[in-house]
């Protein structure tokens, strides 16, 4: 997304640039903390690893990092034994994600913010 275009929306909803980075900013250092936090819970191998790879890819995703060739957001955990899902912040919006897929994740449950009942899951109906 251009930075003017992102910008503008930002002044639509009635936010200041600055105050917006600021919130930004501590998203990304509370996402950093729980992903590290799940990452620290696994301890036998391969499964650090594993988390560690899915740890950088929903980063990667909520930074908008890398779009799809069509230009959407994707976030794919497919065939990754992960046994749990991380604790996603409140505050880290996934709005700009338009398909999650876990598949074969052999996991014990599903934790907030990958549930139907987080307002962050509302585009991946």
């Amino acid at each position: 997304m251009e930075i003017e275009v992102y910008l503008e929306r930002v002044r639509l909803q009635g936010e200041q640039p600055w105050d917006h980075l600021r919130q930004l900013q501590q998203c990304l250092v509370d996402l950093a903390e729980n992903l590290a936090a799940w990452r620290r819970e696994a301890t036998t191998a391969p499964l650090p690893e594993r988390r560690r790879q899915i740890a950088r890819r929903i980063r990667q995703c909520w930074r908008r990092k890398r779009p799809d060739a069509d230009g959407e957001y994707r976030l794919v955990i497919d065939s990754e034994r992960i046994e749990s899902l991380p604790l996603l912040p409140e505050q880290a919006s996934f709005d700009h994600v338009t398909h999650l897929t876990i598949r074969r994740a052999y996991l014990s449950g599903i934790t907030e913010g990958f549930s139907s009942d987080s307002p962050m899951y509302a585009p991946w109906t």
